[in-house]
Formats: structure tokens, C-alpha cells, sequence
């Protein structure tokens, strides 16, 4: 059996008012006295089927005051969603010839540097895995920086946001750097 508001609703309450909050969209508040009197609140927000909150209250002051509470918590969320969205719709700055790099591993850490190759939207870039090169050597660390040009795999396609960062796989995601900087990798035979 699915639940829906009318399971939650206040059906036998004779006093209960309900009125929809116009700043917060789906909004049901109701309102009411239960059998003793004691001032009570169901609210619902969004789609939710279940209420946001079922109390009852000390006081009526009490009840308006998380009531209000709720309305200004929900206006601050839908307003945190809509700035994400929007931050989502900005895009990448990556440019054809950047390079991302990848640092994953358990126990050791292994490094892996992608360079863009094509950018066919604000949205996705098209990268290929690129080979990296040792510069400098002490045994269980080393430091690797990437190669340009060297390419060890076909081009694949990823979706990228404002942060420039790609998931290359469901362990790892590869962020923009710079071609001269090198990255701490663990030494060949140390690892794992």
C-alpha cells in the first residue's frame, strides 16, 4: 500500500484549517487542536508524501514560530538547489591541449594524466590518457609529471562541470593541473 497526504491528513479534526504557503511550492500546513486542546501542525513540502513535521505544541507561539522556522529553512534550500543548477549550467573552462591528472590507489598511489583533444560543449570534453614520465627517483616515492602528446588510449568522451574535473572511473576522478607540475606517485615495487 503506497501513502499518500490524505493518510496523514487530519480527518477528524473539526477545527483544522489548512492553507498552502505560496514561497514554498507543494506546500500543505495544517493546523488544529487535538482532543486536549493542545495546539498541533502537520506540515508538507515539495512532492513529499509524509510530513516534513507532525507536532504537537506547548502554545500556538510555539507552533507559528516552527512553522515559520520551516518555511524560511525551505526558502533557503530551494535557493542552495537553484544556485547549484545554475553553477552546473556555467560549464567548463577546459581548452583543447589541457591536461587533467588522476591520483588513485590503495596502499599506494598511482598517477594518471588525460589531455583534452576536443571540446564539443560547455558540458563534455572529448580526452585521451597520455603516458607520464619520472623526474625524480628516491626509491618508494617518485614524482611523475605527464607527457604531451604521448598517447596510450583512444579518445573518450566525459562530462565535465565548472571545477574542470572529470570521473574516469567509479574510484577515480582526474582534475585540470599544469603541464610542468609533477605529482608524487609511489615507487615502482612499493606498492601493493
Amino acid at each position: 500500500m503506497k501513502m499518500t497526504r490524505d493518510f496523514y491528513r487530519p480527518s477528524a479534526a473539526v477545527n483544522a484549517s489548512m492553507h498552502v504557503i505560496d514561497d514554498v511550492p507543494g506546500s500543505e500546513v495544517y493546523r488544529y487542536k487535538n482532543a486536549d486542546g493542545a495546539p498541533v501542525a502537520i506540515v508538507f513540502g515539495g512532492k513529499r508524501a509524509k510530513p516534513d513535521f507532525y507536532f504537537r505544541f506547548q502554545s500556538v507561539e510555539r507552533r507559528e514560530a516552527k512553522i515559520a522556522e520551516w518555511v524560511e529553512n525551505q526558502k533557503a534550500r530551494d535557493a542552495s538547489a537553484k544556485a547549484r543548477r545554475a553553477e552546473k549550467n556555467v560549464g567548463h573552462s577546459l581548452k583543447v591541449g589541457d591536461v587533467l591528472n588522476s591520483s588513485w590507489g590503495y596502499d599506494q598511489t598511482n598517477v594518471d594524466f588525460y589531455q583534452v583533444v576536443e571540446v564539443p560543449s560547455k558540458c563534455f570534453v572529448i580526452v585521451r590518457e597520455i603516458s607520464g614520465m619520472t623526474v625524480s627517483d628516491n626509491g618508494p616515492s617518485t614524482r611523475v609529471k605527464p607527457v604531451k602528446d604521448a598517447f596510450k588510449s583512444d579518445p573518450k568522451r566525459y562530462k565535465s562541470g565548472v571545477s574542470n574535473t572529470i570521473s574516469v572511473a567509479s574510484y577515480a576522478s582526474a582534475h585540470q593541473t599544469d603541464w610542468d607540475e609533477s605529482h608524487h606517485e609511489t615507487g615502482y615495487g612499493y606498492g601493493h
